[in-house]
């Protein structure tokens, strides 16, 4: 099987598809996830502690370390280390600053690439709604393979922190869910991620909507975000609400 960044057939590892790190929050004493209601969401309807996040062979040794070096480390040292969310705590928005825009979003374009390849070499239940297209597969695998993260408005990135459902404010950092295809209001296709304290919506067009263009991960290194409720949980409560 070949790795899917260099193409070539070497020995795999056993990659993980969302960073390990994210997943530190919900661990309990014996290293295993703790089990949450929401995943009862995943496709095949079943739920097990695990040692680690899902993973899946995808990689060679030479680019899973690539990886860690160019995007995944970066993403540590910023979004769990400096933790930028801690401004919306108290906080209903904020414009978050000092990204570093090619990293950040290619970190984000590897999780998306790597979440199709899982489920279609594994068939991995837990991402088993992502499915790109071939040109999508092509023009990331290009992304990534050359770091070139592109203009902003190609596969553009929109996050909104979770909102604890306990009423406090607060973020809710501990959710990891799998991730689910969506439309917005506007109509234009998005996979909904959640993990690191945010619900991330991957859009997979060009086209920008003025709310996306307001809110989405900019080249200056900003991007807007906004305490919501995770999406799920607002849909159904739209859904009640239409049925009474």
């Amino acid at each position: 099987m070949n790795c899917i960044l260099c193409q070539k057939p070497k020995k795999l590892c056993d990659s993980h598809i969302i960073a390990e790190f994210f997943y530190k929050l919900i661990y309990d004493d014996l290293s295993r996830r703790r089990i949450e209601p929401f995943k009862a969401l995943t496709p095949d309807k079943h739920e097990r502690p695990m040692q680690k996040g899902p993973r899946s062979p995808l990689l060679c040794e030479e680019c899973e370390g690539k990886r860690n070096t160019h995007f995944e480390t970066p993403m540590k040292e910023y979004w769990v280390d400096i933790d930028p969310l801690q401004v919306l705590e108290n906080s209903s928005s904020a414009t978050i600053r000092g990204i570093d825009y090619a990293s950040f979003k290619l970190f984000h374009l590897s999780v998306l690439l790597c979440a199709h390849y899982a489920a279609e070499r594994t068939r991995d239940s837990f991402f088993a709604t992502v499915k790109l297209s071939d040109a999508d597969l092509i023009s990331i695998h290009e992304m990534w393979d050359k770091r070139e993260a592109g203009p902003y408005w190609k596969y553009p990135i929109v996050a909104s922190a979770i909102l604890e459902p306990d009423d406090n404010g607060g973020v809710w950092r501990e959710l990891i869910t799998s991730p689910l295809p969506a439309t917005d209001s506007t109509g234009k296709a998005y996979i909904l991620f959640c993990f690191g304290g945010c619900q991330w919506r991957y859009y997979l067009t060009p086209v920008l909507t003025p709310w996306i263009e307001s809110r989405c991960l900019k080249e200056d290194g900003s991007m807007f975000i906004e305490k919501r409720e995770w999406e799920p949980m607002q849909m159904c409560a739209e859904l009640v609400a239409q049925a009474n």
